[in-house]
């Protein structure tokens, strides 16, 4: 699905900053604006540019939407990856790295040591939100993981999202939050047998 930037066009981590400006994970990571725009697009373009290394990141035919997955047994990004990019952890995050780590920790305590695949981040540009393109988006991978007969796994901060995440066999295992920030919830999804997702 992942094709080559368009001239004009929104990469993924252009797309992903646009889609996650406003979402409550960067609200609470940095709650001034005009910081948030200053480091949501780094932030994504360090997420595409990992997860591409650990997994895929697959953007909608018309540039509409994007997803990063990581494969089965590689979810955390490792210290190996950490070292080599901390040079852009550290000036990204600044005054945020405590509430980073806060979150960081959240996520590793909760996360399912069974192999799956990783669904870290799902954005749609808020212009073309609605349409179905964040169902199109799974639908690619979900087909794939049933076909390999491997499970899924996601945490949301939004509790608008979960019944997208159920309609296509995601289930609640889970919700925490840390002091101050966002509740996250935690969801997985067995593969299906038989006819795709619908």
């Amino acid at each position: 699905m992942e094709s080559p930037a368009l001239p004009g066009s929104d990469g993924p981590a252009a797309l992903l900053a646009r889609a996650f400006m406003d979402e409550p994970l960067f609200t609470y990571l940095w709650p001034d604006a005009g910081q948030r725009r200053r480091r949501v697009p780094g932030f994504f373009d360090l997420m595409v540019s990992t997860g591409r290394e650990h997994g895929l990141c697959e953007t909608s035919p018309g540039r509409e939407g994007a997803a990063i997955w990581r494969r089965p047994g590689e979810w955390q990004l490792g210290w190996g990856t950490v070292a080599l990019n901390l040079h852009r952890f550290l000036p990204l995050f600044g005054t945020a790295v405590g509430r980073a780590l806060r979150i960081i920790r959240l996520v590793e305590h909760r996360h399912p040591t069974k192999p799956h695949w990783y669904l870290a981040y799902l954005g749609v540009a808020p212009e073309f939100r609605g349409r179905g393109v964040a169902r199109s988006l799974l639908r690619s991978r979900l087909d794939l993981c049933d076909l390999e007969g491997l499970p899924a796994y996601l945490e949301t901060q939004k509790a608008d999202n979960l019944g997208l995440y159920r309609s296509v066999g995601f289930e609640l295992v889970g919700e925490e939050r840390v002091p101050g920030g966002p509740p996250c919830y935690f969801m997985w999804r067995e593969p299906r047998s038989g006819p795709e997702v619908a």
